[in-house]
């Protein structure tokens, strides 16, 4: 098992069933794919092979994930899948102390290998500031808090447990 196979299986857990919150802007949601945020598909018509596939096009391979160190892979990846992959990528180079610009060059690269498993907690908390300000903004969100906060621990833990054991690729 690949370890973009291990980050899929993550997300989909951590997604969940098939949603259409109202409160939800992303609109009717099938393994964690939001309508709103691929117009160019049919969600309610999504296999798990396409959803698989867009995952590893549209977050995976838009953050460069089999450039990073394991473990950060897999947190930056969570990331592009809950904020974007730009936005993902602000993120890891905020938690590297390395200009934040979206781009993940060389610098960030360098960073990443030198920096390892020290950066995920830094990142994490980075994150869990990131989805407080979104509640500050929009209130509407609060309702998800909880559940973010949770998935960061979750996260954490899962991803220094999976990247202690071996792993292809």
């Amino acid at each position: 098992m690949t370890l973009f196979d291990r980050a899929f299986e993550w997300v989909l857990a951590e997604e969940g069933p098939p949603t259409n919150d109202p409160a939800d802007p992303g609109g009717y949601t099938l393994y964690g794919i939001a309508q709103r945020y691929h117009p160019q598909i049919d969600v309610r018509s999504l296999t798990l092979e396409k959803a698989r596939a867009i995952y590893r096009s549209d977050y995976w391979d838009a953050v460069q994930a089999e450039q990073l160190p394991r473990v950060l892979a897999l947190v930056t990846f969570d990331a592009a899948v809950q904020h974007s992959p730009t936005e993902a990528v602000k993120l890891l180079q905020a938690a590297l102390r390395v200009e934040d610009d979206g781009v993940l060059g060389p610098v960030t690269l360098a960073a990443a290998r030198a920096a390892r498993a020290e950066a995920v907690p830094r990142a994490l908390g980075l994150r869990a500031r990131r989805y407080h300000q979104q509640v500050e903004l929009y209130p509407y969100k609060a309702k998800w808090l909880n559940g973010w906060l949770i998935r960061l621990f979750e996260l954490q833990a899962w991803a220094l447990e999976v990247t202690s054991t071996e792993v292809t690729a």
